[in-house]
């Protein structure tokens, strides 16, 4: 320690007095609990900026696209009671959700402020005890460092004074430190060696070494063991173990989320049947339901099997699994059989949170079942007739998307379409059934007149009327227009065998709310709610919600494009049309919403022959809505691909082309020299029995023939076989090559 006193350091090196010291191999290591402060300040202030950044940024904006999005979706919704529960408990269920993650944030951030406000006194305290703590002879004084030994010695007089302990009898340890700090300030202005050492190095004694300071608290040097226990258990154990547990639970799902195991399931029962019947069986044995059975749910769950028995709809003894089942797989498919043939009428309490689980997974396992069509293996000649263009069993595909329609609506297989209008019952079905009436589907209904309904529901309330005509209004009805299939070629667009041929497909759904769907009772029963529903029809630009009103979660109106040969059962092409796809139109008279899909088929035509094709259109949420549209295919014979000819060919292919043109060329023409030789010859022969072997006469004759054989040689090289130049393109002197000159040459 100094021997003038003070916690200073020489060298340049930085003071504190809430720091603390060890060595180490000679070196001190300061353990500077003020720059640990100033450093975690540092990253609270990393982490709190941008969060009230975007905290003020959310304000400002406001809703974001999702939420929006969802706005839209819950002011489509139906205007039936039931519907109108269903909006409200989202609209709770998405404002708690919402809120959530910004309870979080505001937390985060009253805590970051907090700690952030902490770190800030810590800091200025330090800094006040530094400064306090700091030896400054000059400051303690209070004089300029160019003062002279008189007005320090004046200096010193008037400090004594003020600070000597008798004159302060109050503060007698604060006055007594401050008298002796004035006392070491005044020996060392007047020692030159100590002046010149605090000038030089800041501290009186002079040079004292240099010491190293880490920003890590006094608590690391305490605990330095246990932090570095717990630092290698974080690494080496926690962190491998959160990853691995990740890991396990996310390897075992597809991309939409779905277990593989529950695909792979899927696709051994559609290979196998593709019966409703059975695919609700596979349906509940899903591998996302297993840990939802309880031995709780036992004396329920024998309720519901006896209520379905007595009814004659369904006997679990009869069920039929393609593997082993599980208590779980029962459990789910007693209640989905309950669900959708409603019975019992009220399904117990204890199985009310399954049949919830059952429901919310409809969209996700329903369109993952539709994707397992596609992996059915099938190889009989009707499905190879399309070849690579096939995706999948149609019957397959019709019975998915019925099962999809039965557990959004609470149908069975073989209900009428009526059983999905609110408040419809068997007797309400009964009357609609009747001669008289004559109703058998949604349609029927709707255009019916709304006397002529009121009167034959006469048993429903104005109330349960309005419902009724909601549920009209909602109801969409599908028209599918089609192209003849084309192929896309400027000169032919007609569709030879296995060429890309393609099929124009527009869906237009029509919603109609005129006077023949609305009850004159319902509107006057609330016109505003008649008014704020059909603003709702048409303004909602992305999608009607239907009226699902029995699912826990919000569905879609979904609909399925699809392009088949229902005489072979074989799908060519599919299209899933999400409502944010369609263009929306409506009547300028106010008469209704039309939302128009438009979609291309593209598929490898088949052999020659005629086909007939159809496009089947196919929606989700509703029953009864379904529409077929055929058109027929006339497929003509292969076209031959012509000989490849290249449009560009480098020199090195040129050239390879002339030489082996210039081959072929002297091979015919030493063929045709053989040729005529012999032809020669005989002549010769001949002319020589009949001449009495004049051999002068052969002899010039035979070299006339010869000369002129030659010439004829150099015009069919030329010209080639066919009589036409195939190298007139060529410089006349090109056209036999250099290797050609070197060999007349030699």
């Amino acid at each position: 320690m100094s021997s003038y006193g003070g916690s200073s350091q020489s060298g340049g090196g930085s003071s504190s007095s809430s720091s603390s010291s060890s060595s180490s191999n000679g070196n001190d290591v300061m353990y500077d609990d003020a720059a640990f402060d100033l450093f975690a300040a540092s990253v609270v202030t990393i982490v709190l900026v941008p969060l009230i950044l975007r905290k003020l940024y959310v304000l400002i904006r406001g809703d974001t696209k999702e939420t929006k999005l969802q706005k839209q979706r819950l002011a489509s919704y139906c205007k039936c009671a039931a519907c109108q529960h269903k909006k409200q408990r989202l609209e709770t269920l998405s404002a708690r959700e919402r809120a959530k993650p910004t309870r979080i944030v505001n937390v985060v951030i009253v805590l970051l402020t907090a700690v952030l406000f902490w770190l800030g006194v810590r800091i200025y305290s330090a800094q006040q005890r530094d400064q306090e703590e700091r030896f400054d002879p000059f400051e303690i004084l209070g004089v300029s460092t160019s003062a002279t030994p008189p007005e320090i010695k004046q200096a010193y007089r008037r400090k004594a004074i003020v600070y000597h302990p008798d004159k302060n009898p109050d503060d007698r340890e604060g006055a007594d430190r401050m008298f002796i700090k004035v006392a070491q300030a005044y020996k060392v202005l007047t020692d030159e060696v100590a002046m010149e050492n605090y000038r030089k190095y800041g501290n009186p004694d002079g040079y004292r070494g240099t010491q190293y300071g880490i920003a890590l608290p006094k608590l690391v040097r305490a605990n330095s063991r246990l932090l570095l226990l717990l630092y290698l258990a974080s690494i080496g154990v926690a962190f491998p173990a959160v990853v691995g547990m990740w890991w396990r639970s996310q390897k075992n799902k597809m991309a939409s989320s779905v277990l593989a195991a529950t695909y792979r399931m899927y696709i051994f029962t559609l290979a196998r049947t593709c019966l409703v019947r059975n695919l609700v069986v596979a349906y509940t044995a899903s591998f996302e339901f297993l840990n939802s059975f309880k031995h709780d749910h036992m004396p329920a769950l024998l309720h519901v099997a006896q209520a379905l028995k007595r009814a004659d709809v369904f006997d679990i003894k009869k069920a039929r699994y393609l593997f082993p089942s599980e208590d779980w797989m029962s459990q789910g498919l007693l209640v989905l059989q309950a669900y959708t043939n409603r019975v019992p009428d009220e399904l117990p309490r204890e199985l009310q949170p399954v049949l919830e689980l059952l429901l919310e997974k409809v969209d996700l396992l329903g369109t993952a079942m539709i994707d397992s069509v596609a992996a059915v293996p099938r190889n009989d000649a009707a499905y190879k007739t399309y070849g690579a263009s096939a995706c999948g069993i149609l019957s397959a595909f019709v019975n998915c998307a019925k099962l999809m329609q039965m557990l959004c609506q609470a149908v069975g297989e073989k209900d009428s379409p009526l059983l999905q209008v609110p408040h419809f019952g068997s007797s309400e079905l009964k009357h609609c059934h009747a001669r008289r009436n004559n109703v058998q589907s949604v349609y029927d209904l709707i255009e019916m007149e709304s006397t002529a309904r009121r009167s034959m529901l006469r048993a429903l309330s104005a109330v349960q009327m309005m419902d009724v005509d909601a549920f009209c209004r909602k109801y969409p009805r599908a028209v599918v227009t089609l192209a003849e299939p084309y192929v896309d070629d400027e000169n032919d667009r007609s569709v030879h065998a296995e060429d890309a041929a393609s099929l124009d497909a527009t869906l237009t759904i029509r919603r109609n709310w005129t006077s023949s769907t609305s009850s004159s009772s319902a509107a006057a029963a609330s016109p505003s709610s008649s008014e704020e529903g059909d603003k709702a029809l048409v303004l909602g630009s992305e999608g009607l919600a239907p009226c699902c009103w029995r699912l826990p979660l919000h569905k879609d109106e979904v609909w399925w494009l699809v392009l088949a040969d229902e005489k072979r059962d074989v799908m060519i092409g599919v299209k899933r049309m999400m409502p944010a796809d369609a263009e929306v139109e409506v009547d300028e008279d106010g008469g209704g919403r039309r939302d128009v899909f438009k979609s291309t088929f593209r598929f490898q035509a088949p052999e020659e022959g005629r086909y007939d094709l159809s496009v089947i259109a196919v929606c989700e949420a509703y029953v009864g809505c379904n529409v077929t549209e055929g058109v027929r295919m006339e497929v003509l014979p292969k076209v031959e691909s012509a000989e490849s000819v290249k449009y560009f060919d480098t020199e090195d292919e040129s050239e390879e082309e002339e030489d082996d043109d210039d081959d072929d060329d002297e091979d015919a023409s030493e063929d045709d020299v053989d040729e005529e030789e012999k032809e020669e010859e005989e002549e010769d022969e001949r002319g020589g029995e009949e001449n009495g072997n004049d051999t002068v006469g052969v002899n010039d004759g035979g070299g006339e023939s010869e000369s002129e054989g030659v010439r004829k040689v150099e015009v069919k090289r030329v010209n080639g076989k066919d009589g036409a130049s195939r190298m007139s393109f060529l410089p006349k002197e090109e056209i036999y090559s250099s290797e050609d000159d070197e060999y007349d040459d030699e």
